[in-house]
C-alpha cells in the first residue's frame, strides 16, 4: 500500500519543477472560480498502477477542492473504455 506520506514531499518537488510560477496563458483564459470535470479512461486493457497517486496530484494541485468517483483500485483489470477515475473541481 502507498505510504502518502513518505511519497508527498516527492510529488510536491515533481510539481515545484514541472508547474514553477504557473501557466500563464492558462491562468489569463480560465478564470480561478471556474470547475469542471474530467475523465481519466483505459485506452487499452491491462492492470492498474498508480490510481493514489494521481488522486494525490490532483489532490495538492487543486487546493483539496477535488471529488472523484468512479476509482478502481490498484491491481484492478482494466477493459479498454472503461472510466477509471472521474474528476470534479467545484468551487
Amino acid at each position: 500500500m502507498l505510504d502518502l506520506v513518505l511519497v508527498r514531499p516527492l510529488i510536491q518537488s515533481a510539481l515545484r519543477e514541472d508547474i514553477g510560477r504557473g501557466d500563464i496563458t492558462s491562468e489569463a483564459i480560465i478564470s480561478s472560480l471556474s470547475c469542471g470535470k474530467a475523465e481519466i479512461v483505459a485506452e487499452e486493457k491491462g492492470i492498474l498502477a498508480g490510481v493514489e497517486l494521481a488522486k494525490e496530484v490532483f489532490r495538492l494541485v487543486s487546493s483539496n477542492e477535488v471529488e472523484f468517483s468512479y476509482s478502481l483500485k490498484d491491481r484492478d483489470i482494466l477493459v479498454k473504455g472503461e472510466p477509471i477515475l472521474i474528476i470534479k473541481n467545484e468551487v
